[in-house]
């Protein structure tokens, strides 16, 4: 639709049906957009353009989740950041073939970025985010609340005693949430568990740090109570039999799952030893950082799925912490908070590729939970999938799940269409309207005992009212896929699939249009076969980036640095045992981003300097035994 304020950002969608520009306010994109296409229609081009331009005029981050693994989506991506000047982080699974990770252009880190969804949060929020990452429709209500006490248990004594800020022998990389709770939920030994170990360290001055409004003797009541509780669980846990200690087993096992998979690069799910290596939500919205996480569901359907819901509540959490720690955000970004419902950080765009392969009760419920105040927190959804039947079957082919999808989206694009069902949707979510049919008058002779003897065609033509969708099923399934050609039906500010032609009527009520993608770069974009000296200076600014993130980060004073570690919710506590996160034969080839300025220094070391002079060419072959020695 066009807008009347020229001074307002816009986003170009395409061309209308007499050739004008189809521009929508970006303020509209609020709720989230779903894109549905067959394969090679153009859905990743429509959603990528819709992303980057409101990137663009917006200056909020992105997140894009690439279910399908796309090499040229992640290259565009680095492209937008170097573009726009933005930090550009990109998390990847290992090929399942073997190999090492390949550079996708000279503005990305040489090494994939670490990511460890579980890094904040209290035992009960983390407990909470890892037990919702798999579907749980089997399990028994007492076997649940069994996992969830143990889980939330783990993790607030780990936090109390500075278990859970343990590093490495490197002395700088932090043990990982995961790594935490799978030491603190270990096989009982002659010398007791690590839980056990952890609840007779708890002392009164820890517990006042992290809750200041008690007294002595209510600190000691609550390590008491805390004491007496482990004591229970591992007298369960002994027995084996219990539905505590099956609760323990299969938790230990879903942890494994993630720590172990052999589908993660080494080291790459967890903490890393500097903050340009590592992806942080928080970070990535209040800098507007472009982010990729690439999960190829073919690949890895159930793990790919498993890391997707793990995102999506991650970014829930980091949205609820921001909103937390709202004063301090609009002081960092000095934006003004008194609007109603107002967010102080810009719009944070996702972009879900993909969103059949990888959709599962868990993960759909993760969706609808994040769309549900998506507009509130600021976080602005678009979607794409090959079918919706793929989402209808997660209710076993109910539909519920997929109607309260429908029900979130403001819009919905529609390119070329394989299934009549899907038609049928897309068709029924433009709404029905009342449209003028014509129809001929004709005469009808016949004799007195009403025998039909003849007809002839009368010269009136007359109007028949009826109820019918704007847009006409079949209309999906005969767009041209060569042309680009789709139909869009939006809510925002009312239903409408009308852009750019006369207002709706009776003949008037919907337009096909001709998708035009803005910010695309040219077929076969190859990065790294441009101008060297044009190369080496894309390398330069991304080391740039990172080392004023390194430097800003090391600053214990710095707003930055408050609202992303949130040192007054944390207590400065020596941790009371050791444990080796990663080992001291890291790679150098990691080390070299990872090590970028970080807290410790102010530049890079020789050994990191040699490896990031290779930042930017293109990338050697693969060589496994780097990232065995992580």
């Amino acid at each position: 639709m066009l807008s009347n304020r020229r001074t307002e950002p816009t986003i170009a969608l395409g061309v209308g049906h007499y050739g004008h520009p189809v521009l929508t306010p970006s303020k509209s994109f609020k709720k989230a957009a779903l894109i549905v296409g067959s394969s090679r229609s153009g859905k990743t081009r429509l959603a990528t353009s819709l992303v980057d331009q409101q990137v663009h005029v917006e200056g909020g981050g992105n997140l894009t989740i690439d279910i399908k693994g796309d090499d040229a989506l992640v290259k565009s991506k680095a492209r937008l950041a170097e573009r726009e000047g933005r930090s550009f982080l990109h998390f990847a699974l290992a090929p399942k073939n073997g190999g090492g990770y390949e550079q996708p252009h000279p503005y990305a880190p040489p090494v994939p970025a670490r990511y460890d969804p579980l890094s904040r949060g209290n035992g009960k929020s983390k407990t909470e985010m890892l037990l919702k990452s798999v579907p749980r429709d089997g399990d028994a209500a007492a076997y649940l609340r069994a996992a969830q006490e143990i889980t939330e248990l783990a993790w607030n004594i780990a936090a109390l005693t500075g278990y859970d800020r343990t590093v490495g022998a490197d002395g700088r990389t932090r043990i990982s949430a995961l790594e935490t709770l799978m030491n603190m939920l270990s096989v009982v030994g002659d010398g007791g568990g690590e839980l056990e170990r952890q609840a007779a360290a708890l002392n009164v001055g820890t517990v006042r740090t992290y809750y200041p409004h008690l007294s002595d003797d209510e600190a000691g009541k609550r390590i008491a109570t805390l004491r007496a509780r482990v004591q229970a669980v591992m007298g369960e846990l002994k027995k084996g039999s219990t539905i505590t200690a099956q609760a323990a087993s299969n938790t230990r096992q879903l942890v494994s799952t993630y720590v172990n998979s052999s589908a993660l690069f080494p080291g790459t799910f967890g903490t890393g030893r500097s903050p340009a290596g590592q992806i942080d939500l928080i970070r990535a919205i209040l800098r507007g950082e472009i982010v990729v996480i690439s999960l190829p569901a073919q690949d890895y359907p159930d793990f790919a799925a498993m890391i997707y819901t793990m995102i999506l509540l991650d970014l829930q959490n980091a949205v609820a912490t921001l909103r937390a720690r709202k004063l301090a955000v609009s002081q960092y970004l000095a934006l003004d908070t008194g609007v109603a419902d107002s967010t102080p950080w810009p719009p944070f765009i996702v972009q879900i590729e993909e969103l059949g392969s990888a959709v599962n009760s868990a993960s759909a419920e993760a969706l609808i939970n994040l769309l549900n105040k998506s507009a509130d927190m600021g976080i602005r959804v678009v979607a794409s999938t090959q079918a919706l039947a793929d989402v209808r079957q997660v209710d076993d082919g109910k539909g519920v799940w997929l109607d309260r999808l429908l029900a979130q989206v403001d819009h919905l694009f529609a390119l070329q269409l394989n299934t009549e069902a899907d038609d049928e949707i897309v068709c029924g979510f433009s709404g029905k309207v009342t449209k003028q049919f014509a129809t001929n008058e004709t005469a009808v002779s016949n004799n007195r005992l009403r025998i039909f003897t003849g007809a002839s065609e009368s010269k009136m033509v007359r109007g028949s009212e009826q109820q019918d969708t704007r847009i006409p099923f079949g209309t999906t399934q005969a767009l041209d896929r060569d042309s680009w050609e789709m139909v869009y039906v939006t809510k925002a500010p009312k239903l409408t699939a009308v852009h750019t032609t006369a207002p709706e009527g009776p003949n008037n009520w919907y337009e096909i249009i001709e998708m035009v993608p803005v910010f695309e770069p040219e077929l076969g974009y190859n990065p790294f076969a441009g101008d060297p000296e044009l190369i080496d200076a894309t390398r330069e600014a991304a080391r740039t980036t990172a080392i004023a993130l390194n430097e800003e980060l090391s600053k214990r004073s710095s707003k930055l640095f408050e609202i992303v570690d949130g040192v007054t919710e944390k207590a400065d506590i020596e941790p009371v045992s050791a444990v080796t996160a990663v080992s001291s034969e890291d790679s150098t080839a990691f080390d070299a981003f990872d090590d970028a300025a970080g807290p410790e220094g102010d530049h890079f070391t020789h050994v990191d300097r040699s490896a990031e002079d290779d930042f930017g060419r293109e990338p050697a072959a693969a060589e496994p035994s780097v990232w065995d020695r992580l």
